[in-house]
Formats: structure tokens, sequence, C-alpha cells
């Protein structure tokens, strides 16, 4: 997780990038992933960019294609579409409704 945190915005990160950092093999790092979250490990990371959008958007209010190059999203479109496949709204509907909730 930290290996990952500390490369969140960077859309080049390699899962073979990450298992060097680690100290692990590649399919030993897709292996324990897979065990452990019953994910793959480029879901896994996926998600947890997509969380982390999630968390930055409850707490600011900044443009979704600043959001997503934040995360390590190349393209906002496909950023907008793993969104709202994990969350069930754009995230623009999910700003909107999380900063209704802060100003009540």
């Amino acid at each position: 997780m930290r290996v990952i945190s500390r490369n969140i915005s960077n859309s080049n990160i390699t899962i073979k990038g990450i298992a060097r950092e680690i100290g692990i093999s590649r399919v030993h790092l897709h292996r324990k992933l897979k065990e452990l979250t019953n994910q793959s490990t480029r879901d896994f990371i996926r998600n947890v960019r997509l969380q982390k959008a999630a968390e930055i958007m409850r707490q600011t209010r900044i443009n979704v294609a600043e959001v997503s190059d934040m995360v390590g999203f190349k393209n906002p479109n496909n950023f907008a579409t793993a969104f709202k496949e994990m969350f069930g709204r754009t995230p623009t509907e999910y700003m909107a409704e999380h900063q209704e909730k802060k100003e009540k």
C-alpha cells in the first residue's frame, strides 16, 4: 500500500516496478494480492486510485480532470468510466452530492 500510495499520481508505474520496490517477483505479488483481495494486481491498483480520487472529491472541489491526473489516470474519460463503474455515478455527480452534504 505504501508503494502504491507513494506512486499514486505516477501513471507510468508498472506492476513489475512495484514488485521490485517491495522485493518480490511480479508473479508472487500477483498471487498474494489475488489471495488477499480476490483482485488482479491491475484491478487492485485501479481501485486504490479510485478510492483516493473519491477521497479527494469529498474534501475539495476541483476539476475532475485534475483529480484524474492526481491519481494517475492518463485519460479523464477512462477515469470517469472506471469511477462510474465503481461508485455508480459520475465523478461530477459524486462531487456535487458530497459538496451538498458539506454545505448543510
